[in-house]
């Protein structure tokens, strides 16, 4: 083509404005695909979050419950002893509350508690990993110290550390370790069970022991309320004021040795 000066000018095929509607519609389908990457991340963060904040709220929940059976247990231990079960069923309130509840109501409902609470534990800590238990150290919950000794134990023998201790601070544990759930929960139903059964019977065999410590309770009982009222308080201050413990644990002895 020749110019106004008489030159002859080559022609760009490929000019700004003579884009091709294929490449057009591809670069418009890459931004596509892009958003929609996105979006589909944008997504899925959205659901690890909602599903992260459930499992707080119910840890939140059981945290409460805890503190009230703590609180007022003089008063849950004399009028209403299925409800401290359900609160806390821990093994020192199982031995107290063992002649003052019908053996049906005692292990169906110790045993539905203590598994359910270790549930929402075990699911809080595997839905957080270790942001789950960098939270509760945060809490005072749990102590670093303990948390690296039982996570060592777990990676050796998860199943038998689940059983020995079906506690809330090993579900956690458990959770965070990425612990099989076809492993925990079979382990954490068994353990409460037998927990339940050595509890149960030990406060049968203390029940003279234990009715004098009712009557005494049922004495003192504004007293004594206002005692573990203040126990209670006293435990949430310092655990928000001691200072922080040494990281530093001794060497843990090898399962598969001896």
């Amino acid at each position: 083509m020749l110019s106004p000066s008489g030159r002859h000018e080559a022609i760009d095929p490929i000019s700004k404005d003579s884009v091709s509607p294929a490449a057009s519609a591809s670069a418009s389908g890459s931004r596509l695909a892009k958003a929609a990457a996105a979006r589909s991340g944008s997504w899925d963060k959205t659901r690890e979050l909602a599903k992260s904040s459930r499992w707080i709220i119910a840890l939140i929940a059981i945290v409460i419950v805890r503190s009230v059976a703590l609180a007022f247990f003089p008063v849950l231990l004399l009028e209403a002893p299925a409800t401290l079960l359900a609160f806390s069923p821990a093994a020192a309130d199982l031995i107290l509350v063992a002649p003052l509840v019908n053996p049906a109501l005692f292990f169906s409902l110790s045993i539905t508690a203590a598994v359910l609470q270790c549930a929402v534990f075990y699911e809080f800590g595997r839905a957080l990993g270790d942001r789950a238990l960098q939270w509760l150290e945060d809490r005072r919950v749990v102590r670093p110290k303990q948390t690296r000794r039982i996570r060592e134990w777990l990676g050796k023998a998860a199943g038998l550390v689940v059983f020995a201790g079906p506690s809330l601070v090993v579900a956690v544990l458990a959770g965070a370790s990425n612990t099989r759930a076809r492993v925990f929960y079979p382990a954490v139903l068994a353990g409460n069970i037998v927990w339940t059964v050595g509890c149960y019977f030990f406060g049968a065999a203390l029940t003279e022991q234990l009715e004098r410590l009712y009557g005494f309770i049922g004495d003192h009982v504004l007293a004594l309320s206002v005692i573990a009222a203040a126990l209670f308080a006293g435990k949430m201050l310092w655990n928000r004021l001691r200072p922080a413990e040494d990281d530093e644990l001794p060497e843990l002895p090898d399962l598969e040795e001896g």
